[in-house]
C-alpha cells in the first residue's frame, strides 16, 4: 500500500487480509492498483472508468473496495485483474 501513498496502518494490515484470502499477491496487487492510480491522476482514467471510484493517490476506502473487485473480477476490477 506504500506504492499507492496510504499510510494508514489499519487499511494496510486490512488490503494485506483481503489479498491473503483471496489468494492474491500483495505486491502484484499494490502494483496493478498504484498504476491505475497514477493513470487516474494524470486523467488517462476517470471515474466514469473506476466504477465511480476516487483513485487519488492515499485513499485507503477506494483501495480497498478495488481490491474486493479485483479479487471478484468485478468492473474495472475485472480490468486490472
Amino acid at each position: 500500500s506504500s506504492k499507492c501513498g496510504n499510510s494508514n496502518l489499519a487499511s494496510i494490515i486490512k488490503a494485506n487480509v483481503i489479498c491473503d484470502s483471496m489468494g492474491m499477491d500483495t505486491i502484484s496487487a499494490g502494483g496493478a492498483i498504484s498504476w491505475a492510480m497514477e493513470c487516474y491522476e494524470k486523467g488517462i482514467l476517470t471515474k466514469e472508468n473506476t466504477d465511480g471510484l476516487d483513485l487519488s493517490w492515499g485513499n485507503y476506502h477506494s483501495i480497498l473496495t478495488l481490491l474486493e473487485k479485483i479479487a471478484k473480477r468485478e468492473g474495472f476490477g475485472d480490468i486490472l485483474a
